[in-house]
């Protein structure tokens, strides 16, 4: 009987140790339904049932209150966990929950709708719209690429041009310059010749056979083609125009330089030219004028030679002249310069002078030859004249081509 008293005692300390209090008349705690929070004072139970910890030791059952409150279990403490019914089995969550707070709610599903075009997709459709486009692509690649090419390749053509039109500047640049003293030869000839042909006081026109025969010995400087075939890009219009121009008066000069020659190099030609340049030099040193006479009442007019008159510096020109019938007649005849006196009464005491210069056609016939020499070697000299201004001016424009230089290209 004495070790009764001491079974509660241990049972007590048990209890203090495990910081719980026992009440037998508790059955066990209800189990709230899914979703609904527990009531104060006591803890929602774990999910799935209690699990044996690790060691042998079981936790306590759903039921049992926290041990500052709520109602002590009706069993004790190292009892088997009750076991869980059907109901609770089906209310338990598929996953699991916070055990330190409510249920939470899954959202609710996003609803998701998939369209497909079932018609049909033809494969060469597909393909032909592909090949369109690459053809598209490839054709305007090629062309770009021509466009770019002709581009450069007409910038390289025109720069291999130009230079080559540079190079044929400074080729006839030095051709004409090597031309212009031909030239200046020819021009020095063809004076001596005018000047000869011209005469001057104390010296009578002559032909200068010399001059002639150097004229025909200079060579042409220019050749048919010299001037063909040649690039012109770089040179002026002045230029052009101005070596065109010279090109063609050179070819007149020597193709009249070899028609003189024929005119009057040969020994029968000499003798005529030698003649009518005495006839024509008595007529430029002779002045010649008619004598008016009445010849049964009709008005003549005969041909005298007139010497020349005696004028006296200080004093006023003559008004009487002497007349001869022949250049040679030994003597002569007084008459008095004719200025429109009236002819009705003697009148062969006048002379009227002529004009020789208007008078050349008849007075010069036997000077006809020398005449015609005299106008070739006039228009041959006018000939050389303007050809030597062109070259000056050509030698100007050409000389600035050849300063001229060649520019980069591929």
């Amino acid at each position: 009987m004495a070790d009764a008293p001491k079974k509660p005692k241990k049972i007590k300390d048990l209890k203090a140790r495990l910081g719980r209090t026992i009440q037998p008349s508790t059955q066990g705690g209800a189990i709230p339904p899914p979703g609904i929070a527990p009531p104060p004072g006591s803890v929602a139970p774990p999910p799935g049932g209690v699990v044996a910890p690790p060691g042998g030791v079981v936790a306590p059952p759903a039921s049992v209150a926290p041990p500052f409150g709520g109602v002590a279990p009706s069993v004790s403490p190292f009892a088997p966990p009750a076991p869980i019914s059907q109901q609770q089995q089906q209310a338990r969550p598929s996953s699991p929950a916070d055990p330190f707070g409510a249920v939470s709610h899954a959202p609710a599903a996003r609803e998701v709708r998939l369209v497909i075009d079932e018609s049909p997709v033809d494969d060469a459709e597909i393909g032909r719209k592909s090949r369109g486009k690459t053809i598209i692509l490839v054709a305007a690649g090629l062309l770009v690429g021509l466009v770019l090419g002709a581009g450069v390749g007409s910038m390289v053509s025109d720069r291999r041009l130009y230079n080559q039109a540079v190079v044929d500047g400074k080729e006839i640049f030095g051709e004409v310059q090597t031309a212009s003293e031909t030239m200046t030869k020819a021009q020095r000839f063809i004076d001596a010749a005018a000047t000869a042909a011209r005469g001057g006081p104390g010296k009578a026109p002559a032909v200068d056979y010399q001059a002639i025969e150097a004229l025909q010995g200079l060579e042409k400087p220019f050749a048919a083609n010299q001037f063909s075939q040649r690039r012109y890009k770089a040179f002026t219009p002045a230029a052009v125009d101005g070596l065109f121009e010279y090109f063609n008066r050179t070819n007149q000069l020597w193709e009249r330089f070899g028609s003189l020659a024929g005119t009057t190099l040969p020994e029968a030609r000499r003798t005529q030219l030698n003649a009518a340049a005495e006839a024509a030099g008595q007529m430029a040193s002779s002045q010649t004028g008619c004598v008016p006479m009445t010849v049964e009442n009709r008005m003549f007019c005969g041909l005298v030679y007139v010497d020349p008159p005696n004028i006296v510096e200080g004093q006023p020109p003559p008004t009487k002249l002497t007349v001869r019938t022949s250049r040679r007649a030994p003597r002569g005849f007084e008459k008095e310069i004719y200025t429109g006196q009236p002819l009705a009464e003697n009148p062969d005491s006048f002379v009227i002078l002529t004009h020789t210069q208007r008078s050349v056609g008849v007075l010069g016939e036997p000077a006809s030859a020398f005449a015609e020499y005299q106008r070739d070697i006039t228009q041959l000299k006018a000939l050389m004249d303007g050809t030597i201004e062109v070259q000056g001016r050509l030698e100007t424009e050409l000389g600035a081509v050849a300063r001229l230089e060649e520019i980069f290209t591929l």
